[in-house]
């Protein structure tokens, strides 16, 4: 639900009024904070990430803050890195290459996911 609110105002309004840098920037800065609080938060003494420890636990409140910080992340990153990047390519070729051009980057962007997951 998040990243379909964050999508549509990405589409209707901030797009061509806010600028492709200025998302992305915001969008980097944003989530790195995100990660950099979720990541503290995880490497904390006090945080118990064993398996056996998440059997039917409710959620505390350094937990919930997590869930907060990685819908927060979403709503940087889906107004800013989740297509932008796109636009930014359909808008940088020539019209003769522009076809070529976005089915290279395309193809690069699966690649790299390929190499990251495997």
């Amino acid at each position: 639900m998040v990243k379909t609110v964050f999508t549509l105002i990405w589409l209707f309004f901030l797009i061509d009024k806010f600028g492709r840098r200025n998302l992305l920037l915001v969008g980097a800065i944003g989530g790195a904070v995100c990660m950099l609080i979720l990541g503290g938060y995880l490497a904390s003494p006090l945080v118990d990430t064993s398996s056996a420890s998440q059997v039917a636990k409710p959620l505390t409140s350094g937990g919930i803050a997590a869930v907060f910080f990685f819908y927060l992340w979403t709503a940087f990153y889906t107004p800013s890195w989740n297509g932008t990047p796109w636009v930014i390519n359909a808008e940088m070729y020539p019209q003769n290459v522009r076809s070529l051009g976005q089915a290279m980057a395309a193809a690069s962007n699966w690649f790299w996911n390929f190499i990251i997951v495997f």
